[in-house]
């Protein structure tokens, strides 16, 4: 640990390393390559019709969307039940005199 410490401290900031370039390896052609590619498609797709692949109902960014549109829905028939209780006590309290 410490020899690595004593490495790091004799770095001085003109003395950095070159910078790595990264070169994207060209694809292997051949029949082989072809099958494999094509096997790995067919059984995508095979996975994604299966009766256990479940979908979801909603993208990821609107669920928070639904969530809020039920809470304002819950809000709002939470607020007409009372306003319905509030008019039924005042009806048997007219009732009542």
């Amino acid at each position: 640990m410490l020899l690595l410490l004593e490495e790091m401290q004799s770095y001085d900031a003109g003395h950095l390393p070159p910078k790595q370039t990264f070169k994207p390896v060209p694809l292997k052609a051949g029949e082989d390559e072809d099958y494999m590619l094509a096997l790995k498609q067919e059984m995508r797709g095979t996975m994604s019709r299966l009766p256990n692949n479940i979908r979801p109902l909603a993208r990821k960014g609107d669920n928070f969307c639904l969530a809020l549109q039920a809470a304002l829905s819950k809000k709002t028939d939470a607020s007409k039940e009372k306003e319905l209780e509030n008019n039924n006590v005042k009806s048997d309290e007219e009732k009542e005199e």
